[in-house]
């Protein structure tokens, strides 16, 4: 009897006996699959915990689940991650229904380690967690407000100029009255007061049969008197002559998250693959000697970094995550008549609006990071200026130059969990963005013996050659895929192998491949003495360079940080 059998029969007895028992309460309407409801909840027993080696959820906290999805939002205080402040994701998992926890917690595959939003480089404070009633789509909301305050205590009087979010930085008309404070007995903190200006609150929604949870991340004037962004501070130190040129006028504050994916996690980002290290690395050097008629056009807030839609995680033996920002469109008549690439279509993309401001050159209203990097920026592509083994940041949005009383200003990300691989995570990206795609199967041999191969990583590049999505292989050696209609290229590593890049065509209708997985060397060596008699011993295998590959860095070489190799060791000796 074949498993599909089984599971027929199963079904059917499922049906009749669910009908049955549904006779005595409801009249019957069919046996077709109910949606089950997303749940906010307080947890009250550790069995409402997300299960992990990453798990830092406790008692009082929120659980958002769903029947595809469950994730922990840390209650308010200090953070139990490597943040300062609560109020972010701190747990996220697949719902596993074979997998129930017991008193002494939950059971599950959690990797993660946190995530929060960031006001340039200010966080949220949280003062309260609620959980508010459902929405109209029966999506299910926590809601996280508080004042601002620093994740890096050495940036906070830059934070206090640009997001003006606290009094005493306003109301100066020269850069004369600001040194009269900074030389006073209270110094610097002379311009930092005390009264929050700003409100900031973070909204969670998690939808029936999401594998995504909506944020919709907002800042609220809640002072009576309009709020310039940045401060009069900060207008009069960019102004300044020392200063003049190293900020764009008028500056925009940029606005993201901070994410802390997790030791156990590889990072990922569409055009960049694994290697964001030594990708930032490239980026920072292009963009110190890139000089258009003797000036960059990369000033503050344009960062050097990664344009790229979204930073996700792989992990094989767990689950993947992805966030994403979700740009919203203008429509009013202010935009009536724009070109389709205008920027003002998409006042809110920070990325997006980051054009060239220096006048008297031709490139004046490109934008800079096209023209530096060569990137075709997208309304959606956010920026990573910064990331530390996994803790990496992300600037999506830009606030407003001016907050009127009790006016909001919103920005909205989704975050994403997945099997363990990237397709997981971008064939519901596709699907929330109603982005066109067609079905792909990909099935991986062993290039010797011609058996299936499972959990082999398929790399998938563009047509331009980024490495912009990856799957693992599965039972049968098979993978299955979402990806839009275009000419790609694939590759197979399974380590410490890597294959070949094979064209791949995807078509309408769906396209299929077969690839060949490298094997590995294998050496057998036997050791005899004189007598030929086996011998024990120890034999050191050694590789050897080019000459000519002396002087160039390992990862050129040696291996490819971005399919994902591990750093390997060189002695240096040809």
């Amino acid at each position: 009897m074949t498993d599909l059998f089984k599971q027929s029969i199963l079904e059917k007895h499922f049906c009749i006996a669910t009908a049955i028992a549904m006779l005595f309460v409801l009249p019957i309407a069919g046996c077709g699959e109910i949606e089950q409801p997303a749940d906010a909840r307080r947890v009250a027993t550790r069995t409402d915990l997300v299960g992990g080696p990453g798990a830092l959820g406790e008692l009082g906290d929120i659980v958002l689940e769903n029947d595809r999805i469950k994730l922990i939002v840390q209650d308010k205080g200090y953070s139990r991650g490597f943040g300062v402040y609560g109020g972010g994701i701190i747990d996220a998992d697949l719902v596993r229904p074979t997998l129930p926890g017991n008193s002494d917690g939950a059971v599950g595959r959690d990797s993660f380690g946190e995530l929060f939003p960031v006001y340039f480089l200010q966080a949220l404070t949280p003062e309260k967690v609620d959980i508010l009633p459902s929405g109209a789509a029966g999506e299910a909301k926590v809601r996280v407000s508080g004042r601002g305050g620093e994740f890096l205590s050495i940036t906070k009087v830059l934070n206090r100029i640009l997001l003006n979010s606290y009094d005493g930085t306003d109301g100066y008309e020269n850069i004369g009255e600001i040194l009269q404070v900074i030389l006073g007995e209270k110094g610097i903190e002379g311009l930092l007061g005390n009264e929050p200006r700003l409100e900031f609150e973070v909204i969670y929604s998690l939808k029936p049969g999401a594998t995504y949870v909506e944020i919709d991340t907002s800042m609220i004037n809640t002072s009576d008197q309009p709020l310039e962004l940045p401060s009069d501070v900060a207008t009069q130190l960019f102004s300044f002559g020392t200063f003049s040129g190293l900020a764009r006028t008028p500056f925009q504050v940029p606005l993201g998250f901070v994410t802390l994916f997790g030791a156990g996690n590889q990072v990922f980002a569409p055009g960049f693959g694994f290697d964001i290290r030594f990708s930032l690395e490239d980026r920072y050097s292009q963009a110190s000697t890139f000089a258009e008629d003797g000036a960059t056009p990369l000033i503050l807030p344009a960062l050097p970094g990664l344009i790229t839609p979204g930073l996700l995680s792989v992990n094989p033996e767990g689950v993947s995550y992805g966030l994403f920002y979700i740009p919203e469109r203008l429509e009013d008549e202010r935009t009536a008549g724009l070109e389709e690439d205008d920027p003002a279509l998409f006042p809110k993309s920070f990325v997006y609006n980051m054009t060239d401001i220096r006048e008297g050159v031709e490139t004046i209203g490109q934008n800079v990071y096209q023209l530096v990097f060569g990137d075709q920026v997208k309304p959606g592509d956010s920026l990573i200026p910064f990331s530390a083994s996994s803790f990496t940041g992300m600037f999506s949005a830009v606030a407003p130059s001016l907050l009127a009383p009790a006016e909001r200003f919103s920005m909205k990300h989704a975050f994403f969990i997945g099997d363990g691989d990237i397709s997981s995570i971008m064939d519901a990206y596709y699907n929330m963005m109603d982005t066109p795609t067609e079905p792909v199967i990909i099935e991986v041999l062993d290039q010797v013996t011609g058996a299936t191969v499972e959990d082999a990583s398929i790399l998938i590049y563009d047509a331009d050659g980024r490495l912009i999505n990856q799957t693992l292989s599965g039972h049968a050696g098979l993978a299955r895929l979402q990806l839009p209609q275009g000419s790609y290229t694939l590759r197979v590593h399974r380590a410490p192998t890597i294959g070949e890049h094979i064209p791949f065509v995807v078509k309408a209708g769906g396209s299929s491949a077969r690839l060949t997985s490298p094997s590995p060397a294998r050496i057998h060596v036997e050791i005899r003495g004189v007598d030929n008699q086996p011998l024990p011993a120890k034999v050191t295998v050694v590789g050897t360079t080019p000459a000519d590959r002396l002087n160039q860095p390992l990862k050129d070489y040696l291996f490819d940080p971005e399919a994902g190799q591990r750093w390997r060791k060189h002695d240096l000796i040809p």
